[in-house]
């Protein structure tokens, strides 16, 4: 089967090349195309359902809210875990389900059994919402507004209404936190003595309040030869609008609100706040992702849509980034290029001086970006993303052993034959036979060292969604650089090694072998010693596991 397929690779030599063209080219699109991230998502699939019963008490919130809302998810499809967290106004619940269910397909699930819960939830209990679909890496961009004209209420204000919504129009984003600032709020403060007088209740002037706080849309009349829209404006827009509602009559006199509160622009009660550098509150935005898109691509978008808002906001405010995740992943990205290029010229220049042959040594080169083009293409139709985990895994030294091998066999197989006929023989045979003769070997040797890695996929949870990429990356790599091996490799030194070709000796290899006969002649005389001496190292090796230390990633510092 190997044999087969090196030589057919040599057979139709054109073929290969045009192959490995498409290759190339593909290779590049899914580079280019391929979502690029700091890490691998490693957040559980969960939804969270989030509800806000106003000025209900822990304990309501948890009898009344959460334990209704819980009990209803009991029982979905693929459902692991349901917890739950009740406060003053407030209750979150965290449904986990398995890792191969599709995220928006459970929301759907538990969407539909919310809608069955009907009259189980207080009267005055608004509807749950779900929580975006975010993960643990989704907080990529974070600003703060800063101005010298505005206070904190105006300035939350317009991040509130402003900023925020248009910034949620970037696709990919998922959802815009604020922080810091007040929350502008019209706020009655009533009178008790000038309710009792009047003999209203504070039912009845919340209900007038609320009634009153709305635009009525009527029909049309023709005026003219026109038609003329009626409405009835009652939307409240200013103090003097709730001022002026009436609650009541008292002896043909209307009473309004007015005549029973004071109506002020106040601040509504917050919990928190944010500063910035120790210089006093700001008013700061958080920009969350959704989960799964690529967060380079996204950032970008989100930076020119800032750009785009900045133009449009009053004097005197700007927006202020000081959290950009797209930094790290560039850094990233750098570190693995500077990674690449200082590895590959290693690599040529080792070869270079271990096999004394340029054309070589650049024929080996070439594997190294074929096979990372190749792991690029399986990345991105198997929905990996390039991180430090991914790009990091791979190993250039292992990449070109394979082919090493067979350029150092075809080498030596060429230079034989060239001392021993001359010009006279069939280079295409030689070459042919060359790889064919370490083929089956190579193969072998590939393959345990892809075996070394299928531990890892037994991995589940945090630890699994963390390596499994890793294990893939390097598998894939290791795949591209076995099959350019076998067939690239042979075909490129059919082309490029022609002339009289004299093996040379190195002499720096000269010496090693000679130091290493004498020791492997001893290991293989002294069969029980070798092991001995092997397993006590293998023993004291384990030993020393227990003063290593462990982590579960290395630290990564993000920047200020």
């Amino acid at each position: 089967m190997i044999e087969k397929f090196i030589a057919f690779a040599m057979s139709h030599r054109l073929l290969t090349a045009v192959a490995t063209v498409g290759i190339i080219i593909a290779g590049i699109f899914s580079m280019l195309s391929l979502p690029v991230d700091s890490f691998p998502d490693v957040s559980n699939v969960q939804v969270q359902i989030i509800t806000e019963p106003e000025s209900m008490a822990t304990e309501e919130v948890e009898a009344l809210v959460t334990y209704p809302i819980e009990n209803a998810l009991n029982g979905l499809p693929k459902i692991k875990k349901i917890r739950s967290n009740s406060a003053f106004g407030l209750s979150v619940v965290t449904a986990i389900f398995d890792d191969d269910t599709d995220v928006y397909f459970a929301r759907n699930l538990i969407q539909q059994r919310l809608s069955s819960l009907g009259g189980m939830l207080p009267q005055n209990c608004p509807q749950p919402t779900l929580g975006p679909v975010i993960s643990s890496f989704s907080q990529v961009y974070m600003y703060y507004l800063k101005s010298t004209n505005h206070d904190l209420t105006e300035l939350r204000t317009i991040q509130d209404w402003d900023i925020s919504r248009k910034l949620r129009s970037v696709p990919g984003v998922a959802n815009v936190a604020t922080f810091g600032g007040f929350v502008k709020q019209y706020q009655v403060i009533v009178n008790p003595r000038q309710l009792h007088g009047y003999k209203i209740t504070l039912n009845e002037l919340v209900a007038a309040i609320s009634q009153n706080n709305d635009n009525a849309g009527g029909n049309f009349i023709e005026q003219s030869g026109e038609e003329v829209v009626i409405r009835g404006i009652g939307r409240i827009k200013t103090v003097s609008d709730i001022d002026n509602i009436v609650l009541k009559e008292v002896n043909g006199t209307p009473v309004t609100v007015g005549q029973v509160s004071d109506i002020v622009i106040g601040q509504a009660f917050r919990r928190g706040s944010a500063s910035m550098n120790g210089d006093g509150e700001v008013v700061t935005g958080i920009v969350y992702t959704r989960k799964g898109v690529n967060t380079k691509a996204v950032v970008e978008k989100v930076k020119e849509k800032v750009a785009e808002i900045s133009h449009d906001l009053p004097t005197g405010v700007s927006i202020v980034p000081y959290y950009d995740q797209t930094e790290l992943v560039d850094k990233t990205i750098e570190t693995v290029k500077e990674i690449l290029l200082f590895s590959g010229g290693l690599v040529i220049v080792i070869l270079t001086a271990m096999l004394l042959h340029i054309q070589s040594a650049l024929i080996v080169a070439i594997i190294i970006p074929l096979s990372l083009l190749f792991s690029f293409i399986l990345m991105k139709y198997s929905g990996l993303t390039a991180n430090l985990m991914t790009l990091g895994a791979v190993d250039f030294g292992i990449i070109v052993d394979a082919g090493v091998v067979i350029v150092e066999n075809i080498y030596r197989h060429l230079s034989r034959a060239s001392e021993k006929y001359g010009n006279d023989f069939d280079r295409l045979a030689v070459i042919r036979n060359a790889a064919i003769n370490v083929g089956k070997p190579i193969v072998f040797s590939i393959g345990i060292i892809m075996a070394v890695y299928l531990p890892l996929f037994a991995l589940e949870g945090v630890e699994g969604k963390m390596f499994h990429p890793l294990a893939l990356t390097f598998i894939y790599a290791l795949a591209g650089s076995l099959i350019a091996s076998l067939t690239v490799i042979p075909v490129l030194c059919y082309w490029v090694m022609r002339g009289p070709i004299k093996e040379k000796e190195n002499p720096v290899l000269t010496k090693i072998k000679n130091a290493y006969m004498p020791i492997l002649k001893m290991a293989v005389g002294n069969p029980k010693k070798t092991m001995t001496f092997a397993t006590v190292a293998l023993v004291l090796s384990f030993l020393l596991v227990p003063f290593l230390g462990s982590e579960f990633i290395p630290s990564l510092d993000e920047g200020p």
